[in-house]
């Protein structure tokens, strides 16, 4: 691409990413410059012989933007000046570690002000410590190449160096290196040594040597659902599984509906069949998970993968895209994210329901409080706000005095009746309240007294049948005083029992007057808001007499 300064080689260990990257540079008539993984290459570099003020990659720097700097310090003291010169970054996806800090940040910089073409290398370039480094390079992926083609290459390399191997022994020996030709090298230089004949039995005895994998979810994800797994046996995929038992179905169900099996051709009916049995397969597969999570039946989980496997090798295939524009390799598991955002609803809607049941206000449970009273209470909290301003403070006030909400209660009330959507019903109620208007709100809503309302609610009746029990324990104790005192003890429960109905029915009175005003229709509903206006200073009074 025109403009970029440095290329971005990703893929696989072992393929060829450096050795391509220098043969080409030589072939172009450019002298490398290789800066390793091994080296400190971040901005915690504290010694002074490490570099230019002891920091090495201002060395680098020096290096790229001047060429008459000496490059002793580095290692270079052998360049021919009179060729052009490229520098090699080795493993960039390295240089997140705590010891190099900075590191990609610096090494954005240094591309940008180089007068030098820059060679950087990494195995993941979706790895999120270097994905800033993306948008500044041209981006070059190695795929792993083809087991035929690496196994008749080796094949080759061995009769040159006396080493007797047949193509079904090579392809097995590649497919246990994961077509790593580094470690296909290093294994058939340690076979030469010990023998000159390597047999098929060896290799898949493990005698040749094996790669030990650390394969991550998507890598898993991605064998898993595509067409190479039909090569695999199933005690080989259930392995795969095991890889990580606990992300991978989510992976599968994630993307499974996006493939276009290798079975189905282009017979949308076939393929359609084929997802909806693979959609079966996943639920019994999650209902022997739930077994084995839920009453510890472990013996259930290879039956519990192998159900998973089932369903991904129904779909194996390539991967179509429903988007034009959607980048086409597979996704995260949106699960957790909708899992996590579904437990945060969950907790928000139960300090909502046991403030609003602390209050008194409130009989219902947590399913009724959700879909029957909170798009109510959502409008009857920001209506007044947005039609009367600072005036409506007072309405909304007395609703939340109501039902006990605090300012953190008429947040999740919000959030809880929050949709993505763009009809008007599900628009930001709040958009059009000014900002001084919730400012104020803010901190009408912050005063001390307000936020431990309904605890002291709930405190007080605790408090008064604690009361009631001693004193009818002490009346027992007094035998003359039993029956005066039982009666006391009668009259305050029952003194009790009308203060709390007469403040439900204040309550409710209020809401009643405050729904009518929050009215925004015309004709009747003017009318009936006029009435509660006018009604207002008298239903106020009792409720200051009562307190």
């Amino acid at each position: 691409m025109e403009g970029l300064q440095a290329a971005l080689l990703s893929g696989p260990p072992g393929i060829g990413k450096t050795s391509s990257a220098k043969i080409i540079a030589e072939s172009l008539g450019f002298e490398t410059m290789e800066i390793n993984a091994s080296d400190t290459r971040g901005k915690s570099e504290k010694d002074v012989e490490g570099g230019v003020g002891g920091r090495l990659m201002n060395q680098v720097r020096e290096m790229v933007t001047n060429r008459s700097m000496g490059l002793g310090g580095i290692g270079f003291k052998s360049l021919n000046r009179a060729k052009p010169q490229v520098l090699i970054m080795d493993e960039v996806d390295g240089m997140s570690g705590s010891a190099e800090r900075g590191g990609v940040a610096d090494l954005i910089q240094t591309i940008k002000i180089s007068r030098i073409p820059i060679i950087c290398i990494c195995n993941d370039a979706y790895k999120t410590s270097i994905r800033s480094l993306g948008n500044h390079t041209l981006d070059l992926k190695f795929n792993r190449p083809q087991k035929p083609m690496v196994a008749k290459r080796m094949i080759a390399i061995c009769q040159g160096e006396g080493l007797e191997v047949d193509q079904p022994t090579m392809e097995a020996l590649v497919e246990s290196c994961n077509n790593d030709i580094r470690c296909l090298l290093n294994t058939l230089q340690l076979r030469r040594r010990l023998s000159t004949k390597l047999s098929y039995d060896e290799v898949k005895a493990g005698k040749a040597g094996k790669k030990d994998l650390d394969l991550s979810a998507f890598t898993v994800a991605e064998q898993l659902l595509g067409p190479d797994i039909r090569r695999l046996t199933v005690g080989e995929r259930i392995d795969l599984m095991f890889q990580d038992a606990d992300i991978l179905p989510l992976f599968i169900q994630e993307n499974y509906i996006q493939m276009r099996p290798t079975d189905a051709g282009n017979d949308e009916g076939k393929r359609m069949d084929l997802i909806a049995r693979a959609a079966d397969c996943l639920g019994d597969g999650d209902i022997l998970s739930l077994q084995v999570r839920k009453y510890q039946k472990w013996q259930l989980m290879p039956s519990t993968n192998a159900a998973f496997i089932h369903a991904a090798s129904l779909v194996t295939g390539r991967r179509d895209t429903f988007d034009q524009y959607e980048r086409n390799f597979h996704r995260f598991p949106t699960w957790l994210g909708k899992n996590s955002s579904g437990t945060k609803c969950r907790r928000l809607l139960g300090e909502l329901h046991a403030h609003s049941s602390a209050s008194g206000a409130l009989t219902a449970n947590r399913q009724s409080l959700r879909l029957h009273y909170l798009p109510v209470l959502r409008n009857m909290l920001t209506g007044p706000l947005r039609r009367d301003g600072q005036e409506g403070i007072a309405d909304v006030m007395e609703i939340m005095d109501a039902y006990s909400f605090n300012k953190d209660d008429y947040e999740s009330t919000l959030e809880l009746t929050k949709f993505k959507s763009k009809a008007p019903m599900f628009e930001d109620p709040t958009k059009d309240i000014p900002t001084a208007v919730k400012s104020a709100f803010t901190r009408e809503c912050n005063k001390a007294s307000r936020h431990l309302k309904w605890a002291n609610q709930a405190g007080a009746k605790k408090a008064s049948a604690k009361k009631g029990a001693a004193t009818e324990d002490f009346g027992a104790e007094e035998g003359g005083e039993e029956n005066g005192t039982r009666e006391e003890g009668e009259d305050e429960e029952d003194e009790e029992a009308d203060k709390e109905k007469k403040l439900q029915k204040i309550a409710k009175s209020k809401l009643a007057r405050i729904n009518f005003e929050g009215s925004e229709e015309k004709g009747k509903g003017k009318a009936k808001s006029a009435a509660g206006r006018a009604k207002k200073p008298a239903a106020k009074k009792p409720a200051k007499g009562k307190k």
